[in-house]
């Protein structure tokens, strides 16, 4: 007997599905989503300002969760995610996501500042891997005895500008500088979206007088 697929998409449901694979993954969509909060990993969270569930789990390493979002909604490398009054960022996404999209986000560690070219002050949270966590607070972190750093951000507009030579505040007491040597934007880039990796080491050109605000080399906005 031959298979109907318009009778079987009609009592499930799935009109839309091109063959029988496609409705049955329309329906495990559906088992999952309907049932998506009744995990206790379930959490309302906000990715990049826009309230979303996700299911976070424990990995390992306790500033890194693995995350999963609901069947019909995604998210992508480099996006923001603020829960538990702290803000993450996803480092990884399985393309491998047929039911649900599922990664990796990590707790940052620093806000990041500096000038866009019309001089206004972006803030950008962001991981320093080189650094160990101090606590919760955002910006409380123990650097390395090397002086280098390297830095993980969102891959933007904003971003996409900096390049080698560029300096930055890498404490919270601003007076220690730092100097971009390398800038990765392609390791951990798929598509359009993804994360930039800056490698930073300490400089001694720290001027009070052209470094402050949070910024070095600041100059008045236009």
């Amino acid at each position: 007997m031959a298979f109907d697929i318009e009778y079987f998409q009609k009592i499930n449901n799935t009109y839309g599905a091109s063959n029988k694979k496609e409705t049955q993954l329309y329906q495990l969509k559906n088992h999952i989503n309907n049932r998506f909060t009744d995990t206790i990993d379930c959490y309302n969270v906000l990715v990049n300002e826009i309230s979303q569930d996700l299911i976070i789990t424990r990995t390992i390493n306790h500033y890194i969760k693995s995350i999963k979002t609901r069947p019909f909604e995604d998210f992508n490398l480099g996006d923001y995610v603020k829960w538990n009054n702290t803000t993450w960022m996803i480092i990884e996404k399985d393309l491998m996501n047929q039911e649900y999209s599922r990664g990796k986000m990590q707790l940052t560690n620093y806000t990041l500042k500096f000038q866009s070219p019309t001089g206004t002050i972006l803030s950008y949270p962001c991981i320093d891997d080189s650094s160990f966590m101090a606590g919760l607070d955002e910006g409380k972190i123990i650097t390395t005895l090397n002086g280098v750093h390297r830095i993980k951000l969102p891959f933007d507009d904003n971003t996409k500008l900096i390049g080698v030579g560029r300096r930055f505040f890498l404490d919270k007491s601003g007076t220690t500088t730092y100097e971009v040597t390398n800038v990765n934007n392609t390791t951990y880039n798929y598509g359009d979206k993804g994360l930039i990796e800056l490698t930073l080491k300490q400089d001694s050109a720290y001027n009070p007088l052209t470094d402050k605000n949070g910024v070095c080399n600041y100059f008045e906005p236009t």
